[in-house]
């Protein structure tokens, strides 16, 4: 217990880029307890050395005292399962099946769970091992990239967007008002949305529009600007995916204004 209530006991699980950027920062809050599950070399070098995280500006170390390091398949601790308040899943889309189950098994009684991937659906696998009634979905925005193990660099500043998939959880239950202010003390920016099944949509209009061509191009992201063939490309692209997502019932601004 710390001074002025409990803590909140957070598990991350897929210790990658995302993962470790987002528990960098929640180090800084007292009142957050840390699980991180991840793979061998990671864990390794999370376990052993803490994790440095590096950005234009500055480098900071946080000491593997500030957390507990599970590896993935490994047991879990007996006083995390069943006995903790958050899950964040932060691996890719090939794991959400594996973690969510895990996730599970973490989960206290009132505590609740959230996708911070990269697609759309995972926070389905997730509801379907934890429950709709405590599964949110999320998505960031902010930039990182893991240099090697126990070292990640914050590449740029975004945020972390979250909303209710089905259930009743609000941003005023109070759960969810305890991470959200603990998110916004570590500087990660969090915003609540009234529609995350649009907010993760639109964010994956973007990555349609962008990776596959700059990928088969071999280019940078800004070339597809520069070049005039390419941008009308990237925004067919775009307003195609739109129309899939409008077909299936997504709410998504016009074309216009997209």
């Amino acid at each position: 217990m710390v001074a002025g209530g409990w803590y909140m006991r957070c598990a991350i699980l897929g210790a990658g880029a995302i993962g470790t950027l987002v528990a960098a920062q929640l180090s800084q809050i007292d009142a957050v307890e840390l699980l991180l599950y991840s793979r061998r070399e990671q864990a390794m070098a999370l376990a052993a050395l803490g994790l440095r995280l590096e950005s234009e500006s500055t480098s900071t170390s946080v000491p593997p005292s500030r957390w507990t390091v599970v590896e993935s398949g490994e047991n879990l601790p007996s006083d995390w399962a069943g006995a903790t308040d958050v899950v964040l899943l932060c691996s890719k889309a090939n794991a959400s099946e594996e973690l969510a189950a895990v996730a599970a098994h973490l989960l206290s009684s009132e505590g609740f769970s959230i996708s911070l991937q990269n697609g759309i659906s995972n926070e389905n696998i997730l509801a379907k091992h934890c429950g709709s009634h405590r599964t949110l979905g999320a998505l960031t925005t902010h930039g990182a990239t893991r240099l090697e193990p126990g070292v990640t660099k914050w590449a740029g500043r975004g945020e972390i967007v979250m909303g209710n998939c089905g259930g009743n959880l609000t941003a005023e239950s109070p759960p969810v008002a305890e991470l959200l202010t603990h998110l916004h003390s570590a500087e990660l920016n969090p915003r609540w949305s009234e529609n995350i099944d649009a907010e993760l949509w639109l964010k994956l209009l973007l990555n349609c529009a962008i990776n596959p061509l700059a990928a088969i191009c071999g280019c940078e992201n800004g070339s597809l600007l520069e070049s005039p063939q390419l941008h009308e490309q990237s925004v067919a692209t775009l307003l195609e995916a739109a129309r899939v997502g409008r077909a299936i019932g997504i709410e998504l601004p016009q074309d216009e204004f997209l």
